[in-house]
């Protein structure tokens, strides 16, 4: 055995011995849609709702919702297909990045519900369970094994003849090497004595398209700084044709006069608009369809540079008109590839650990609990006449020193038939703009009998 004072060397000799030591919205339900024609759009019939947390989880306030809005009866005759899911805002409302989480977590709960939807539709499942046994002929662990070579041992020792007694931890130093490396004890031996293993893979695959699904209220808790949403949207062959004919038809939709809306009213209020995401199908003053998507951001300025600060305010807003043309796409021709792959089981063993004076056996017992899912949603469309019906500012009840920058994008079949025809639209009219605990719900601006 070569001394701590008899390990200095050539850089070949030193990376042998350093390889062998250093292996070691208060949740109020929407109240009755203002009378009106059997299919008449409830637009702009519920206001937000902000009050102390109920007794009710943000999950049961959905499904009050699915059921007194007639979408649960209309699911149970299989006239259409209800989508839930929700997502946690993954900082408190005090971070000053509270505002963009929320629109992520809006966005996290809705592909969620679409990825089960596809899901559905069509999934291949591929399954392997595997059993992998061992057991050593000994019973005993095996003798600590000397695995130094004594040839490289004598030429080490003979390189360090010529080095002083009191040199050594300097040039070891030299070298970028602790020499309280070398004083340490020597790795121990693990043998493997017994094995049992067991594994079950799952894998699954989905794919299928969410053209024409449709988000038809957002939900959403805060309970001391901590927030969540919840969205429930709505799949149906109507809407589903619908978002075909508005890449098909250029525009050329017939009048529905008895579904006329003022969209003014719908983007004047900016309490209302708070909660508010996603797209919606709606009818403009002439009764001809608008598709309305409901999109926020905010500024991640935090300095006091007023052309900064307007600089990064322009930057939020087209950040927000980014995702709202999104939302758009994705209900026009939106698809989703998705997968998940999991394995579970348990690792059971039996390890002999030896060393030079000593051995012990050491048991194990492991449970394999792995789970992997991948979603990706694309969407590519060509379209005619988008534009902004409305940039807003405003604050949450919930984080009220933070400023939420918010964009309503339309896309219209008058404004398409306009633009391909060259002719100018009529100009909009004049639009006004618009750690805490409460619940919040987005307006109820489709109903059961759009679908």
């Amino acid at each position: 055995m070569i001394g701590r004072r008899m390990i200095l060397a050539l850089p070949a000799a030193f990376a042998v011995w350093r390889g062998a030591f250093a292996a070691d919205p208060a949740a109020l339900l929407p109240a009755p849609s203002p009378a009106g024609s059997g299919d008449q759009i409830a637009a702009a019939a519920q206001a937000s709702a902000i009050a102390p947390p109920p007794d009710g989880a943000l999950e049961d306030r959905m499904e009050a919702f699915i059921e007194e809005s007639g979408f649960g009866a209309r699911a149970a005759r299989n006239e259409l297909f209800i989508l839930k899911g929700t997502a946690p805002i993954q900082v408190p409302s005090t971070n000053p990045d509270w505002v963009r989480y929320r629109q992520v977590a809006y966005t996290n709960a809705l592909v969620e519900a679409q990825a089960e939807f596809v899901a559905a539709q069509n999934t291949q499942v591929l399954t392997k369970t595997t059993l992998d046994f061992f057991k050593s002929a000994n019973e005993t662990p095996p003798p600590y094994e000397d695995t130094k070579s004594p040839g490289r041992a004598a030429e080490v020792l003979r390189k360090l003849l010529a080095v002083a007694n009191g040199t050594l931890d300097q040039e070891l130093q030299k070298l970028g090497i602790d020499p309280r490396q070398y004083d340490s004890a020597p790795d121990a031996q693990r043998s493997v004595m017994l094995a049992n293993h067991l594994k079950t893979s799952t894998l699954k695959r989905s794919f299928g398209d969410t053209i024409g699904l449709c988000p038809v209220m957002t939900f959403e808790e805060v309970r001391n700084g901590a927030g969540r949403i919840g969205v429930v949207a709505i799949s149906s062959a109507l809407m589903r044709d619908f978002a075909q004919q508005v890449l098909r038809l250029r525009g050329e939709f017939p009048a529905d006069p008895a579904r006329a809306q003022d969209l003014s009213r719908v983007v004047a209020d900016k309490a209302r608009l708070v909660s508010d995401f996603g797209v919606r199908r709606m009818f403009d003053a002439q009764g001809l369809p608008v598709v309305l998507s409901f999109a926020q951001w905010a500024s991640a300025y935090r300095g006091t540079d007023p052309a900064m600060a307007a600089t990064y305010r322009d930057t939020a807003q087209r950040q927000a008109e980014s995702t709202a043309d999104g939302q758009i796409a994705d209900f026009l021709k939106g698809s989703i590839n998705y997968s998940q792959d999991s394995t579970t089981g348990q690792e059971i063993d039996r390890i002999a650990v030896s060393l030079p004076d000593s051995a012990s056996i050491e048991d194990t017992k492991t449970l394999v609990d792995q789970l992997r899912r991948a979603i990706v949603r694309t969407a590519s469309v060509n379209l005619t006449g988008l534009r902004t019906l409305k940039v807003w500012t405003g604050q949450h009840p919930a984080a009220p020193d933070q400023m939420i920058v918010g964009v309503v994008r339309v896309w219209s079949a008058a404004g398409e038939q306009a633009m391909r025809s060259r002719v100018a639209p009529r100009p909009a009219s004049s639009l006004s703009a618009g750690g805490a605990s409460g619940e919040t719900q987005g307006r109820k601006l489709m109903n059961a009998d759009d679908f």
